[in-house]
């Protein structure tokens, strides 16, 4: 009777000890301790997942670091022997233009299709399409179109307004005297039509080669160009070609690779791989093909171009003078490479004349030159940009 007594009278104390213990252990999770103990859990749980993120990480700043760090070593060298003075560089045509289409493809790929759209979008463009609209042309691009599809029908819209102009396209009766209009203004829709169609190709290609005679400022243009791009925080590898002595793929795998026992294909392949997720581009740009006429680098060069094109995520520069272009180096830039080439002379277009008033207001400033130029010694200097920069060295 007794033991059953105390036994009930127990019951609730062992009871609350229980429920006591309950709630330090409920109070326990829902503090920071709780948190922590989750957080530790699950690291333990996921540590693959994690540590394959960290070194995902590890690598692309380090890549990123190191050939940023190496643009702007050659950048300064270049500027040291004075192949580049950051103060001269003037945007003296569309090449400038022309490589931001290159390098903002996607985006820019709009504006493309916006101008041409706004090239139709009036008067004049609608009574074009009701007149001619049995030709198959489109008039008004979607802005979902691929770069290919784009310069594609670019090039039939420029077929056909050469054809009207020549008269060899067929009009409806009543629009007869009306078709006349277009004969005469053709070379308006021509001019911007042609101009579209270079941006195309600079947003459609992987692959450019520009040429152009000495002294127009290609390594100004592509020094400038990668200063850009790293500011921009885009991926860019600047090489000079006169650095590189033997086999290119030998030097560039010395150039990328951290330390002699991280491979480089492996290195390589993991970098391209998380600048596709990351949707990333890497553009090399190589400087004054024509300053190595070393064998072992010629001959290597088509399979290198090759090589790094074989990455979707991968665009190339490759500048050259024009002087030697055609006589020695097209085989190996263009007709030795398996990828399609877009040339590009920056010499095609006509340099502004405010364009051209700046460059020579840049070097008076730079050369620190005090003196007066006759308007007729002025304009041969314009004809040639290269006399300039001497003209402006000798007298220093």
């Amino acid at each position: 009777m007794l033991y059953t007594f105390l036994t009930v009278a127990a019951e609730p104390v062992e009871q609350n000890k229980v429920m006591d213990f309950e709630s330090i252990l409920e109070a326990l999770n829902e503090s920071w301790f709780g948190s922590l103990a989750e957080f530790i859990g699950n690291v333990l749980t996921y540590w693959p997942a994690l540590l394959f993120v960290v070194v995902c990480v590890i690598l692309l700043l380090t890549f990123k670091r190191r050939i940023n760090c190496s643009n702007n070593l050659l950048i300064k060298t270049l500027s040291k022997n004075g192949k580049y003075i950051k103060g001269l560089f003037v945007e003296l045509n569309d090449t400038k233009e022309l490589l931001r289409y290159f390098t903002n493809d996607r985006k820019w790929k709009k504006r493309i299709v916006k101008d041409y759209n706004r090239l139709f979008d009036d008067e004049y463009g609608r009574l074009l399409k009701t007149i001619y609209q049995k030709y198959d042309i489109m008039f008004s691009l979607p802005n979902n179109i691929t770069a290919d599809e784009l310069y594609k029908e670019i090039s039939k819209t420029i077929d056909l307004i050469k054809k009207i102009r020549l008269r060899k396209c067929e009009v409806p009766e009543e629009y007869e005297a009306t078709a006349y209009l277009f004969e005469v203004y053709s070379y308006r829709y021509i001019e911007n039509l042609e101009k579209l169609l270079v941006r195309a190709e600079f947003v459609r290609r992987s692959y450019i080669v520009i040429t152009g005679s000495a002294g127009n400022g290609k390594t100004n243009l592509l020094c400038n160009l990668t200063e850009m791009l790293m500011h921009s925080g885009k991926r860019c590898i600047f090489m000079n070609s006169k650095d590189i002595k033997n086999n290119i793929n030998d030097y560039f795998e010395k150039k990328m690779v951290i330390n002699e026992w991280t491979g480089f294909k492996v290195y390589w392949k993991v970098q391209m791989f998380l600048c596709r997720i990351l949707r990333k581009k890497v553009y090399i740009i190589l400087d004054a093909i024509n300053e190595n006429e070393t064998t072992e680098f010629m001959e290597s060069l088509p399979c290198f171009i090759d090589n790094m094109l074989k990455h979707h995520n991968v665009r190339i520069i490759v500048s050259c003078r024009s002087e030697y272009f055609h006589l020695k180096y097209k085989q190996y830039l263009v007709d030795k490479v398996a990828s399609d080439a877009y040339c590009y002379d920056i010499m095609s277009e006509n340099y502004s004349t405010v364009a051209k008033e700046r460059m020579y207001g840049n070097y008076r400033s730079a050369f620190n030159f005090t003196g007066e130029v006759s308007p007729e010694v002025k304009e041969k200097l314009f004809r040639q940009l290269l006399l300039m920069r001497m003209f402006f060295e000798v007298h220093r």
